[in-house]
């Protein structure tokens, strides 16, 4: 017989019988159950002590030195679900174990043909999923298989199970969250690189479904990776069709309402948003103000990279630092846009000329006329910017000149229009009701 299920348990294990403990060791324990036979064969219990209680078998995958992996207490993806460290092929995995068990008593009738048709559309997708390999921005899947266990009217039970290629000693953002502050973590570089791994999902025609703190993983602060691309997503929906039917609803539950994939692209970069912007302590600005908004306009990571920066290569130490300054300097770009306003404040500032006291300099010559800005003189200009005439007496070093006649401005003032010069009212010539100078800048 095939051993179809394996638990573990503090118990200790003497016995070969269905529901008791199998073997005695000091180890981490685990509890093998079999639906279908009662006993173990000989040549089975002595395969089990040759290979050891830390082996599971998966259909035709083997995982072996099996025990709880330290995500376990942190990442729970559902009450269906469990998890569990391995070696498969020689190399670290972790396994994700769904079972979807039920006893259907005396209702032989029912047939959950939505929870089937939600399995096909799945099974369909698994040769896609195990030959997508993204290494650099994804977690590669090392196998995807599902087991009809029971095959009759009175006992429903599918399992899927996949494994990814994730050490013990990987960590997600979820254990890692009170260690996200300050140097530990570059928003820019974390960006790109969850940016880069949709990219490659939806390039494949692919939705991840599940972005959270439970679905991106780190070694070292500096790589960050997407796990469990479209799984999480199918399953979750497969689990919930089926909380519905042992339940006795008529429908599925709202949140398992089948999307198209567009829809599921555009929820990926909400939700990559939403990630991003829980880092944050207040509103971001610059270049990360900038991608949070491209997300809300993009309609998938394609189009999203057509127009952000974060979409370079995330294992390249010199584009983090290029990130950084790009933030730099989209916050240097709005400084210039601000000063740019500020002078084209400046130019709309009333102008005027000043002579010298005196009209005759002893030359002959008519007196230098100078050109200066009203905040040169504060005095004239009230808390609205606007020119007060307080023209002192004709001694005074400085006062307002009209640029038509060259005459002292006491009275009866207006403004060109074009140069914004001071100039008397009668020497104003009026175009459809606006004001000019006639002076040679605006003729």
């Amino acid at each position: 017989m095939c051993i179809e299920e394996a638990k573990f348990t503090d118990k200790k294990l003497p016995h070969l019988r269905l529901g008791e403990p199998l073997l005695e060791t000091t180890a981490p324990y685990c509890e093998f159950v079999s639906i279908q036979y009662a006993t173990l064969s000989a040549s089975e219990a002595e395969s089990l002590r040759v290979e050891g209680i830390h082996t599971r078998r998966i259909g035709p995958h083997k995982v072996l030195n099996v025990k709880p992996h330290p995500a376990g207490d942190t990442r729970t993806l559902h009450p269906n679900s469990r998890e569990y460290a391995g070696e498969y092929e020689g190399k670290d995995v972790l396994v994700t174990q769904w079972d979807f068990k039920m006893k259907l008593a005396r209702r032989p009738r029912r047939r959950m043909p939505d929870f089937r048709a939600r399995l096909d559309d799945f099974k369909a997708t698994i040769p896609r999923l195990e030959s997508f390999n993204e290494p650099d921005v994804t977690i590669p899947f090392a196998f995807i298989h599902w087991q009809d266990l029971v095959a009759n009217e009175e006992i429903f039970h599918e399992r899927i199970s996949y494994a990814q290629y994730l050490k013990p000693t990987d960590s997600n953002l979820l254990q890692i969250a009170d260690r996200l502050e300050g140097e530990n973590i570059s928003l820019p570089h974390l960006a790109r690189s969850l940016s880069n791994g949709l990219k490659c999902l939806h390039e494949k025609g692919l939705a991840h479904g599940k972005i959270d703190n439970g679905s991106v993983w780190t070694e070292d602060f500096v790589n960050y990776k997407l796990s469990d691309g479209h799984v999480k997503k199918s399953i979750s929906e497969l689990a919930e069709v089926f909380g519905a039917i042992m339940r006795g609803e008529n429908g599925p539950h709202p949140s398992a309402v089948q999307l198209d994939c567009k829809a599921h692209q555009k929820q990926d970069l909400i939700d990559l948003g939403i990630l991003l912007g829980s880092f944050t302590l207040s509103p971001p600005r610059g270049a990360m103000g900038h991608f949070l908004k491209a997300c809300e306009d993009a309609s998938d990571a394609i189009e999203l990279a057509e127009h952000c920066q974060f979409t370079r290569d995330p294992n390249s130490c010199e584009e983090v630092d290029a990130g950084d300054a790009d933030m730099q300097d989209q916050d240097a770009d709005m400084q210039d846009q601000d000063a740019d306003m500020q002078d084209q404040d400046a130019d709309m500032r009333p102008r005027f000329l000043l002579v010298p006291d005196g009209s005759d300099s002893g030359d002959g010559q008519a007196p230098e006329i100078e050109e200066q800005d009203v905040d040169l003189f504060p005095e004239m200009v009230d808390q609205h910017g606007d020119v007060q005439l307080n023209l002192g007496s004709p001694s005074d070093s400085n006062f307002l000149v009209c640029p038509v006649c060259e005459d002292r401005i006491c009275q009866d003032m207006s403004r060109c229009a074009t140069c914004n010069n001071w100039i008397h009212e009668g020497c104003a010539k009026v175009v459809g009701g606006v004001r000019f100078c006639c002076g040679d800048e605006c003729r």
